[in-house]
């Protein structure tokens, strides 16, 4: 059962064709999200799935030529890990730059609270910033139990980030 269990990954693809991971199964939800900026109108697409203890996401933004100009690759996947930490109210154990098929990236590993107990530790989260031709892409992993499937998931995804020429 378990090759079959393996086999059932699929590879979800941003919609520019640059950049791929693999998720347990289709992604429950694909989305769209504005935001203005003073460089402009960014938009970022989200696929995500959410079940059984892991949310696994793939953000895709199309960074503005601004920003692609003007800002550093270290300063564009700084505030992208800000970000990631400000949306989920995380505490930051730690970062590290590393490069993903050749891209400048980095791997931010975090905590995040459990609302609903006070005395839990709170819920580990990897996310993998990383940058192709102007385009950010954020891979986030929140395992919501403490359970080795889950973790496994979180380390298979992670593990399945490709660059596409």
């Amino acid at each position: 059962a378990r090759a079959a269990a393996e086999q059932e990954w699929v590879r979800v693809m941003s919609s520019d064709k640059r950049a791929s991971v693999l998720f347990p199964s289709q992604p429950d939800k694909v989305e769209t999200v504005s935001r203005k900026s003073p460089a402009g109108r960014i938009d970022t697409r989200i696929a995500r799935y959410e079940r059984d203890g892991a949310l696994l996401t793939i953000n895709e933004t199309q960074l503005p030529s601004a920003a692609v100009r003007f800002a550093s690759n270290d300063r564009i996947l700084r505030n992208a890990v800000e970000g990631v930490l400000g949306k989920h109210y995380a505490k930051k154990l730690s970062v590290d730059k590393t490069k993903v098929s050749g891209a400048p990236a980095v791997v931010l590993r975090y905590l995040v609270p459990d609302y609903d107990e006070e005395d839990h530790p709170g819920y580990r989260g990897i996310a993998i910033a990383f940058i192709v031709d102007g385009h950010l892409y954020i891979v986030n992993s929140i395992l919501t139990k403490e359970d080795p499937k889950a973790q496994a998931k979180q380390e298979k995804l992670l593990g399945s980030i490709q660059v596409h020429k």
